[in-house]
């Protein structure tokens, strides 16, 4: 399960936490920076914005059952944002790419300058 949350905003920023979950039953895998070929959607239509990355991209973590994950989405606190509910990406490993396509929603808003962050270990508690 993964879902996008509003997070605190910073100075001349929104910011929202993309949070991961994993089912019981599911094994843990390491994970390492941010994620790669991000796309939001707004009612299943994408959203043209182009993102980059930012923080440390080698921190590995463990991502599984009891060991959620999550990424921050750093989004300049500007107008002409444009609304979207979906966003898509790719998971990294220390080694390469998870294969797939993984999906989160929730409401957000995004612009030009949108940033991605890495992957870290979170103390959120709900699983699918």
């Amino acid at each position: 399960m993964a879902k996008i949350t509003r997070a605190p905003s910073s100075s001349g920023h929104r910011h929202y936490r993309v949070t991961l979950t994993a089912a019981p039953g599911y094994e843990p895998c390491r994970l390492a920076g941010s994620p790669t070929d991000v796309r939001f959607c707004r009612h299943g239509s994408a959203e043209a914005v182009t993102v980059g990355q930012y923080g440390p991209q080698h921190v590995v973590v463990t991502f599984g059952p009891g060991h959620p994950v999550h990424f921050d989405i750093r989004v300049p606190d500007r107008a002409g944002s444009t609304p979207a509910d979906e966003a898509s990406f790719t998971l990294r490993t220390p080694d390469g790419m998870i294969p797939g396509e993984t999906s989160a929603y929730g409401r957000l808003n995004v612009a030009p300058g949108t940033v991605i962050g890495p992957v870290r270990p979170s103390t959120a508690t709900a699983t699918a």
